[in-house]
């Protein structure tokens, strides 16, 4: 009801209530998610993927991803396909996730790691509304270098050294994951100054998708940072 119109028969974004709209999916990507993950817990299921399995889930989460984005939802066709992309990337995602929210017996520590995760967000998210002249647009390439930089350097560890990447008590490990936080704190900043302007230029060009994804996973990957240093 918040995001769509209905224009000459066609279902597309509207462009009012950018900023609300954009976090309504963020909150239902995260809601899928937990959805997912409770049920798989109460069926009992048990996933464990092999180090081959998890690179193929995790290139078919690359591959949806990029599909989804390319996807442009200007008619009723095409936001159908995006909106089931979308969803298969979120369940992929989850199903990525559902090992390690299985190693967690105590749920307080799920639960801090929320906490701590909602609290770092409230406050960049405060930080970019409040004071957008602190983000430089110059950050973009910079932080994307540096993304694909951590990738190929996790990629290659966990191939090289899987013993020492996977041990959470390493230097590694926890070197990883404090970089991988700080560099997703940064694209918050950056992707929710990026949607306050593409808030105001909108023009029957919004993508709800497309821009929460960013959010969202800038989101999910500190929170799992965040949740792994707890192991």
């Amino acid at each position: 009801l918040s995001a769509f119109k209905l224009k000459e028969n066609d279902l597309s974004f509207t462009c009012n209530r950018y900023i609300l709209n954009t976090y309504l999916y963020v909150f239902l990507s995260f809601l899928i998610i937990a959805v997912l993950l409770v049920t798989l817990e109460h069926k009992r299921v048990e996933y464990l993927p092999t180090l081959s399995g998890f690179f193929g889930l995790f290139l078919l989460s690359l591959a949806v991803l990029i599909f989804t984005m390319m996807v442009d939802p200007r008619n009723t066709g095409t936001t159908i396909l995006k909106h089931l992309l979308w969803l298969g990337f979120v369940l992929i995602l989850a199903t990525l996730f559902y090992p390690m929210y299985r190693s967690f017996t105590d749920n307080k520590v799920i639960i801090s790691a929320i906490v701590t995760t909602l609290s770092l967000v409230l406050i960049l998210s405060v930080v970019a509304f409040a004071r957008p002249d602190l983000i430089s647009f110059s950050w973009g390439p910079v932080l994307f270098t540096i993304l694909v930089t951590v990738i190929i350097f996790e990629i290659a560890t966990m191939l090289l050294v899987p013993k020492l990447r996977f041990n959470p008590k390493s230097k590694l490990f926890k070197a990883i994951a404090y970089i991988v936080i700080i560099l997703f704190m940064f694209y918050i900043l950056y992707d929710t100054k990026m949607m306050t302007v593409r808030a105001k230029t909108c023009n029957n060009n919004a993508d709800y998708i497309n821009e929460s994804l960013h959010l969202f996973l800038d989101i999910f990957n500190i929170f799992v940072r965040i949740l792994s240093l707890n192991r």
